[in-house]
């Protein structure tokens, strides 16, 4: 079981109250969402993305990312790049990118318990 409900009821002698809530296994992150771009130049792009739930831990973001050649059936195998980001704005700059070149980015996020797929 990954999660458990409580409910947690305190009486005085003004009244009661009670609250529910709920207890998560702690895990590696979920996977980042909305993965964009926020701002383009010729030779570098911002990525921004929405975090996932990281489940108490901090977590860091690897973002993945390589040329396509759009002459090709597919892209470049095995050419990727990675970037790891430790920040908490949730976008960071990739530069020195060749002009007029598609490129396809991924992303995962990492805590100490693992790293989630890629979105």
């Amino acid at each position: 079981m990954d999660f458990k409900s409580f409910k947690c009821i305190a009486y005085n002698e003004l009244g009661s109250d009670e609250v529910m809530f709920e207890v998560v296994k702690k895990n590696f992150p979920e996977s980042p969402t909305d993965l964009r771009t926020t701002n383009v130049s010729r030779n570098s792009v911002v990525i921004a993305w929405n975090p996932g739930f990281d489940f108490g831990y901090e977590q860091s973001f690897r973002i993945r990312y390589r040329k396509v050649d759009p002459k090709a059936a597919n892209v470049e195998p095995f050419h990727f790049k990675y970037i790891i980001a430790n920040n908490t704005l949730n976008n960071v700059l990739i530069a020195n990118l060749e002009a007029d070149t598609e490129y396809q980015f991924s992303i995962s996020s990492r805590n100490k318990l693992g790293e989630s797929l890629m979105s």
